[in-house]
């Protein structure tokens, strides 16, 4: 019953499956990541990714960053390649609706020069032969010859050549002014990655068997011709069958091909200008040729001997007349402050060439211009070809725009530009000074830095590590961060041993994680110092105003006595927030007097020292200053007599506890003359307590009054009052006129 159930069932299955489709399932992931140089750790943009098996490429972003989607799971191999950089690979594996992150640090490549031949052996008749300059390297090479000899010339003395590339160069001899014989020299090669080459060269000189020497002077082109310049500068052994140009569009053409082509009477690349029987210049203006192409041309001239071929000289035929046209290439030699960048004018424009070129850079537009950014000017140039800029004065870590200009005289208000590219220039250190550790103590001191150049990086810490070993590093010392995110900063030193020696250097932490240090100080720490102690004051010579003091350092707490002294008021417990008396630095006892006190006045004193630790006061001591009263004085006695003038004299007996502010006599015809000179005649005697003076200008025959006076803090106080008679008219003391020399 149940396998007929099943077999009834089959068909409805059928339809079933049959009417409903299954869903899509994708198998795919995505690979992505970034590429940095492996110096600086900038992205690098132009990277070339390429995904194998699937030969997938794409080309990093000024980000760095690539991505491929929509990648079938599986195993893959990742490959970057960069010029100037090394290429690197990795494996990785695709999971489905995964992303494979594959990044990369790219290491800097180097060139690699590779000279061949050896050597260049001229034998008796060649004139020229070829160097090969390969670049075995994955940098782009830059070399340099060097030639010591007059009788050989090379076509070019400095050259580019990218990597993996090999280009040639031309040497001539010319023998022409040489006696017969064997002659041998060198030239040496070098390259920017520091290698050299040296090449021997051999020649023989057989006077007759000397093929002709020739030599290129000039190419003046045109869009479709030039006018080419050549010097027979020697026949040779016997008179010239012909000689002329020959030219080609080959680059790497040997110069024995040329030889052999020349041999040829069916060659189409030459130009025939017959005999000469003697040196001399000639001319040929060379026609039908293409506009905007590189040629290479060379002199020749044949005799019996052989063929007498002159270095290679490449010109380039211009296009229509109009702007130059200019490449930006590559950055490179990034460093810090500074980058070279390359460029290339690929067409002049006109006959005359270019007028000025280089290249433009901004750090804030990404669209530089020669007006209003920063540029190099290197000059005219009537030939096309390659050239480099060095940009100088770059910030650190900052993203710079660049792209290189010409100008000829069709475009002198708006020159041609390349693209724009853009690199970053590298940090460079942060620098920074160590402050002066200052308020050290036992336990504690004070430092910090000063931050004068950040290098381009961002400072996330900045302070101060310290340690008993000179330069001390954050890692393997104490330290202790500023919370002041100022260039300058001053932390506190905590935790020390006192007496001890340190060491303390500024330090900052950047973005990238590196660090920076300033200059090592050295300091001590101090030993413990506490509170210092004093005795109590001693109080002596206690006047109405004045007082002297004295105390004794008992202990200065192992510190310097700054300042000692006294402090005192009319309340108790004075410190010296109060009136004060300083003796300044002390070492032991200490002494002062107070003045300006007030009379009859119940003062509180106590002495005070302070060192490093802070203020101490000793124990109190009360001093009352003396009431003052009224002076006294002796009567005044009356001497001298005459009749318009008396001596007077008198003695403060007691100034009441008061010092004397002024002293004198005062008269009058009147009874009780008083101190005022505005009611009386008064005779000052200043300060003192002996008091003596003449009153001159008196009445004849007048009886007068007088006092002395004397004055203290409390007041005036007057003598008895005296009374005194002056003479006659026609009376004069005996003294008087015995003293006079006109007495008669």
């Amino acid at each position: 019953m149940k396998h007929k159930l099943f077999l009834l069932m089959l068909p409805l299955l059928a339809v079933l499956f049959t009417a409903c489709p299954s869903d899509p399932v994708d198998t795919t992931g995505s690979i992505s990541g970034i590429i940095r140089d492996a110096l600086n750790s900038n992205p690098l943009q132009g990277a070339i990714v390429t995904l194998s098996p699937s030969g997938q490429s794409t080309t990093t972003g000024t980000d760095g960053r690539y991505q491929f989607s929509n990648v079938e799971m599986g195993d893959y191999e990742v490959n970057v390649a960069r010029t100037d950089y090394k290429p690197d690979s990795k494996r990785t594996t695709v999971q489905v609706g995964q992303n494979s992150v594959v990044d990369f640090v790219l290491g800097r490549a180097n060139s690699s020069l590779e000279v061949t031949p050896k050597t260049l052996d001229f034998g008796k008749t060649n004139t020229n032969l070829n160097i090969n300059i390969k670049n075995a390297g994955q940098a782009t090479m830059t070399w340099e010859i060097t030639e010591n000899e007059s009788w050989f010339s090379c076509s070019e003395t400095k050259g580019t050549v990218l990597a993996g590339q090999t280009g040639s160069v031309v040497v001539t001899v010319d023998r022409s002014r040489l006696e017969q014989g064997n002659y041998e020299n060198t030239l040496v090669i070098t390259s920017n990655d520091g290698g050299s080459e040296t090449i021997y060269v051999k020649m023989a000189v057989d006077i007759d068997k000397l093929v002709p020497t020739v030599s290129m002077i000039g190419v003046n082109p045109t869009d479709i011709s030039a006018t080419l310049t050549g010097s027979l500068i020697s026949i040779g052994s016997s008179s010239v069958a012909s000689h002329g140009f020959y030219w080609t569009t080959n680059p790497n053409m040997p110069v024995e091909d040329v030889i052999s082509d020349l041999s040829n009477p069916e060659s189409k690349n030459r130009v025939n200008l017959l005999r000469a029987n003697e040196p001399k210049e000639f001319t040929y203006s060379l026609s039908g040729l293409t506009a905007s192409t590189v040629y290479y041309v060379y002199a020749y001239a044949i005799n019996d001997i052989g063929v007498g071929v002159s270095s290679r000289k490449s010109f380039s035929t211009l296009s229509t007349q109009g702007p130059p046209t200019v490449e930006t290439g590559e950055a490179s030699q990034i460093l810090s402050n500074s980058a070279s960048v390359a460029g290339n004018i690929t067409d002049l424009g006109c006959t005359e060439g270019v007028t000025k070129y280089g290249h433009v850079w901004s750090n804030v537009s990404s669209v530089p211009n020669i007006n209003d950014n920063e540029k190099t000017d290197l000059g005219t140039k009537k030939q096309v070809g390659s050239f480099t800029s060095s940009l100088t004065n770059l910030k650190p870590n900052t993203l710079y725009y660049v792209r290189a200009y010409a100008i000829n005289k069709y475009n002198t208000s708006d020159p041609t530009y390349g693209k724009v590219i853009q690199f970053t220039t590298q940090y460079a250190p942060a620098v920074l000074t160590t402050k002066s550790v200052t308020s050290i103590t036992h336990n504690e001191a004070t430092s910090g830095g000063s931050i004068t150049d950040k290098g381009g990086h961002t400072i996330t810490e900045r302070g101060v590590c310290w340690g008993t070993n000179i330069n001390p590093t954050y890692e393997d010392n104490s330290h202790s961060a500023s919370t002041n995110n100022t260039d300058n900063f001053s932390v506190r030193l905590t935790n020390l041993s006192e007496t001890t020696s340190y060491h303390a250097r500024a330090y900052v932490k950047t973005g990238t994680g590196k660090i920076y240090y300033g200059q090592d100080v050295p300091f001590t720490t101090t030993h413990e110092i506490v509170m210092p102690q004093t005795s109590a004051t001693t109080v002596s010579e206690v006047g109405s105003t004045t007082v002297k003091l004295s105390g004794i350092v008992i202990d200065n707490g192992k510190g310097t006595i700054r300042d000692a002294g006294f402090c005192y008021s009319t309340s108790s417990n004075p410190t010296t927030s109060n009136y004060k008396k300083s003796c300044g630095s002390v070492t032991s006892s200490f002494t002062a007097t107070l003045t300006n006190l007030n009379f009859n006045t119940h003062y509180y004193v106590r002495a005070y020292v302070t060192n490093e630790c802070g203020t101490a006061y000793g124990e109190q001591a009360e001093f009352t200053t003396l009431d003052i009263t009224i002076p006294t004085l002796t009567a005044v006695t009356v001497s001298s007599i005459t009749h318009k003038s008396a001596k007077f004299t008198a003695k403060v007996t007691s100034l009441g506890n008061g010092t004397v502010k002024r002293s004198g006599f005062c008269y009058s015809t009147s009874h009780t003359p008083v101190a005022n000179n505005t009611v009386n005649a008064v005779i000052e005697c200043g300060k003192v307590k002996d008091l003596s003076a003449t009153a001159s200008s008196l009445s004849v025959e007048t009886t007068y009054y007088v006092r002395a006076f004397v004055e203290n803090e409390k007041g005036i106080a007057y003598s008895e009052e005296q009374t005194f008679t002056t003479l006659e008219g026609n009376s004069i003391l005996r003294e008087d006129w015995e003293n006079d020399e006109n007495w008669n």
